[in-house]
């Protein structure tokens, strides 16, 4: 699986399959589970659970092997990479349709 380590923590939280994400899902790409909770159906970003958004300072000193560092390093590129196809998808959608038809007889 794309981001997943032997030195993984298990979840904190309990799985939320509630929160399904609108585009690739991490079980549809082969990649682990949320860090958070252990859903398949969200990326670690899209949780509820994630400190996103929190008006919080936080600092820890931590230290990670190299193969904890490309799996990490891995997931990250695989949710941007989908990220950025999913919005080039969507503009295109806009812009290849016509509003409306410039043939028709009034």
């Amino acid at each position: 699986m794309v981001g997943w380590t032997p030195s993984l923590e298990p979840p904190k939280f309990l799985k939320d399959n509630k929160n399904v994400t609108s585009w690739k899902t991490p079980e549809s790409v082969n990649a682990r589970p949320c860090q958070h909770c252990g859903s398949v159906k969200h990326w670690d970003y899209e949780c509820k659970h994630s400190w996103k958004g929190e008006r919080q300072a936080r600092a820890s000193f931590i230290t990670l092997s190299d193969p904890e560092i490309e799996a990490l390093n891995a997931y990250d590129d695989l949710y941007y990479d989908l990220e950025s196809e999913g919005e080039s998808a969507k503009d295109q959608q806009d812009f290849c349709e016509p509003l409306q038809s410039s043939d028709q007889n009034l």
